[in-house]
This record gives structure tokens, sequence and C-alpha cells, in this order.
């Protein structure tokens, strides 16, 4: 480094020698980030009194191994020339700004992709998360008629319509209920009033219970790893199986 050099060359090069960032600089002096792009671009009016430019340069300079006291003796001398015969150091005023850009948009960036992130975290959950079939199956039978048990017809009279004939209308109504469990890793797919309730691979010692006001439409990736059971009873899919794979409709 020439002795030629200002103060704030002088710092800029040395740090740039010993290959240190200036928001490392930063973290260690515990300088401001502005504060040190104000010392090595010369924009000592920046730092508002001869106390803080002294001794934020004693810091700096102590930090970068340089010598301390020669520096605050050459900062004195260059302000007093300074003072003496100012330059408007427009070119110093456009870098410092650009570098303050630089910093901000950095971080405005980090904090854009992490708030991007979370949200595409949020949505990926909602759609993949296990109840939501059943959220869907639990809203369409609020819609239906009320049924009675797994199985069997109710018939309902509505007395506002009898006479003296007896009942003119009979309401019925059934649902049923589809149990699987898994004795190893077998794909599934169940599929009822219209509305895809699973598709996936079940692992083994799992098991999944749905319950529709119409049929199932199941098809097994492993026939000889699921048990399935309709209205509490088993059943046996094997005979419409294709070597281990079987696609039925519940209840047969």
């Amino acid at each position: 480094m020439s002795s030629n050099d200002s103060v704030g060359l002088t710092l800029q090069k040395q740090r740039e020698a010993r290959r240190v960032s200036i928001e490392a600089a930063s973290r260690s002096t515990r300088i401001a980030l502005k504060f040190l792009l104000a010392m090595e671009q010369e924009r000592w009016e920046y730092l508002t009194t001869e106390v803080y430019r002294v001794g934020f340069l004693r810091r700096y300079a102590d930090f970068l191994g340089l010598d301390a006291e020669a520096l605050v003796q050459r900062l004195l001398r260059q302000r007093q020339q300074s003072q003496s015969s100012p330059v408007p150091p427009e070119r110093t005023v456009q870098r410092l700004s650009l570098s303050a850009q630089r910093v901000l948009g950095s971080r405005m960036r980090v904090l854009f992709l992490g708030l991007v992130a979370g949200a595409l975290g949020i949505v990926w959950l909602l759609v993949s998360h296990p109840a939501m079939p059943l959220i869907r199956t639990s809203l369409a039978l609020r819609q239906a008629v009320t049924p009675t048990k797994v199985g069997v017809q109710s018939n309902v009279l509505d007395s506002r319509l009898r006479g003296n004939d007896g009942p003119k209308t009979v309401f019925q109504h059934s649902y049923h209920t589809l149990e699987v469990a898994a004795k190893e890793v077998t794909w599934l797919r169940v599929v009822a009033d219209g509305t895809r309730l699973f598709e996936g691979h079940l692992p083994p010692q799992t098991s999944r219970r749905w319950t529709s006001g119409e049929r199932y439409l199941v098809r097994i990736g492993n026939v000889r790893g699921m048990e399935l059971r309709v209205d509490d009873q088993p059943i046996d899919v094997t005979a419409a199986a294709r070597g281990n794979v079987a696609e039925v409709t519940l209840p047969q």
C-alpha cells in the first residue's frame, strides 16, 4: 500500500488483502456497516463528531492490523487540507449509495424467498394431509339423510303425510363403512361418491376407515398384503385379482 493513499483507501486495500468482507468486519468490530463504508469511501462527515471519527478509525485499524496512531494523524492532516480547498465528492457519494443498495437488496431477496417457501409449505400440508378426504366425506354425509345402523335400510315415515288411508311416502337410506388393514406395504386407491378418498402406499400395521352413502371402488396393488372389511364383515378379493392386483366395487 502506498503512503500516498488516502486513509479510506488504505483501510479498504488492507481489508481486501486480508480477504475480509465488509459485513464480517462490521460484525467483528461492532461498528455499523454504514460507518465502515463511510470511512473506506472518505465520507467522514457521516461520523458527526471528531470523537467518533478517531475512535472508530482506531478500532478499525487495530482490527485490520494497521498502525492506528499513524492513520489518525494522517486523517487529521487530510481533513485540514480538505477544509482549506474542499472538493464535492460526488463520485464517492454514488459509490456509497450503490453499496448500501446492494446490501439492502440481498437482504430483501432472502426475506422474500423465506416468505414464499413458508407459504408453499403451508399449502402442501393442507393438500397432502391424510384427514382431507375424511373431511370431504363428512361434509357430504351431512348433506345426506341421517342414517340409522350400518348396512340396514331405515324407513322414515313423515307423519305430516299420513292421512286416513295410512302412510303415503316412505324414505329409504343406507350407508356403508369400509375398513382396510395393511399387513405389508401396499398401494391402495379408494373412490366413493365421485371423490377420491385415498391414493398412496399404506405401511405395515396401518389401518384406515371410511363411511359413505355409495359404493366404494377399490384398487389394491398387493392383495395378499391387505385385509378388507365392509360393514364389519371380512371381504375376500383374491378371486377378482389379476396376479397380485385387484379392483373391486364394494359392497358386492
